[in-house]
């Protein structure tokens, strides 16, 4: 019986009648942005590409995509048809992959723009999932907050002082990965 209890503790969603996803609130919010690696690594690549820029910068290109994400989350969440999205998500983490592969510094405009573009696409994946919540509201809301803090998290990344020869590599080698998935997703599907 005890073993009975702690499943049903880790498992809780086997136990209830309706899904966990049909009564989301705020922290099913904030979470709900780190469970998809595409999403994850996108917005980390996001706050390490506006970490390149100095001054107003480093917030700006994490903002604009958070703001196109909203955007996208409500066009989702109203029902317009966006084709091609998950395909756009692919060549989002390629493309963002090549820039922290090589360092590569475009003019900051551009990088906003780019990121303005596939923002819409990555929220619009996340607002096609929620339509039909309890509380999207609170959702909404947390699904905000989880966004800022994995940018939050990109900008700290790709602050990290240069003679940290290793670490740098290291965030070379990820953005390759990000490369790689971003190739998986668009030759396979997700």
């Amino acid at each position: 019986m005890k073993y009975l209890f702690i499943l049903m503790c880790i498992f809780p969603s086997v136990v209830l009648a309706h899904g966990v996803e049909s009564s989301a609130g705020f922290l099913s919010g904030v979470v709900h942005p780190m469970l998809g690696w595409e999403h994850l690594l996108a917005m980390i690549a996001v706050g390490m590409l506006g970490s390149q820029y100095h001054s107003a910068a480093v917030w700006q290109v994490p903002a604009a995509f958070i703001t196109s994400l909203l955007v996208g989350l409500y066009l989702g969440e109203s029902g317009v048809l966006l084709a091609l999205y998950q395909l756009a998500i692919a060549i989002s983490l390629i493309l963002f992959g090549l820039l922290i592969t090589f360092r590569t510094k475009i003019p900051v405009s551009i990088v906003i723009l780019v990121v303005l573009f596939f923002g819409v696409f990555h929220g619009y994946a996340h607002g096609i999932e929620i339509v039909g919540l309890v509380n999207p509201t609170g959702f909404r809301k947390g699904f905000f907050m989880g966004s800022v803090i994995i940018h939050i998290i990109g900008i700290c990344l790709g602050l990290v002082p240069a003679h940290y020869r290793g670490f740098h590599k290291g965030l070379k080698v990820s953005g390759s990965g990000m490369v790689v998935l971003g190739c998986w997703i668009a030759l396979v599907g997700y």
